[in-house]
């Protein structure tokens, strides 16, 4: 995600079926992303970055050609944890093709094996803490965070083994040293390309 964003009205709480169906047919501006970060109103960010589209652009491109058969990469659908009332557009998602069919702009959380978000100066705390937590409670396997603007530098870290709503680290490596993404996806990933 990237720069600043554009918040629609909140509605009432229990609006939330409304919500989803006004985000279904928003008609959202080519590169914008529309999400439901709070469970009450959508907001509009704009395009990412360059290093920040180059990365996913990296990712992906080793995601298709190292994912098992039956599973896909994706970018630009929605992930929604309706649980906790939020629906996000991760920056890639990886699932089993039989998951990811049919009219619907988005999938349960729990239905992604891995979620890829690639931290933004407007958003960075919000990709590490908030949407960490989100994608836990939701059932999603492995979350994989790429943070250009860590106070350590720019890092890869791998969360999964979620209990009870919280992740635990399984990797977290510097910009230039492989990632190991565990079975059933049976991966490594290189970040020595990824713009720092």
């Amino acid at each position: 995600m990237s720069a600043a964003a554009t918040d629609f009205p909140a509605l009432q709480p229990d609006d939330w079926p409304e919500l989803v169906r006004n985000w279904e047919e928003l008609d959202v501006p080519p590169g914008y992303r529309a999400e439901i970060i709070d469970g009450k109103s959508i907001t509009l960010t704009p395009p990412p970055s360059l290093d920040h589209a180059a990365i996913a652009s990296l990712l992906h491109r080793q995601l298709v050609k190292r994912l098992p058969e039956e599973y896909e990469t994706f970018q630009n659908i929605g992930v929604a944890a309706s649980g906790q009332k939020r629906v996000y557009i991760p920056d890639l998602v990886v699932a089993l093709r039989d998951q990811v069919c049919g009219p619907e702009r988005r999938i349960e959380a729990d239905e992604a094996e891995l979620i890829v978000e690639i931290t933004s100066p407007s958003n960075a705390n919000h990709d590490r803490i908030n949407k960490a937590a989100v994608y836990a409670a939701g059932g999603v396997p492995l979350y994989l965070l790429v943070d250009a603007l860590g106070a350590a530098g720019p890092m890869v870290t791998l969360f999964g083994s979620p209990v009870s709503g919280v992740y635990r680290t399984l990797a977290s490596v510097k910009f230039g040293e492989p990632v190991l993404v565990p079975e059933p996806l049976g991966l490594e990933l290189d970040t020595s390309s990824f713009p720092s």
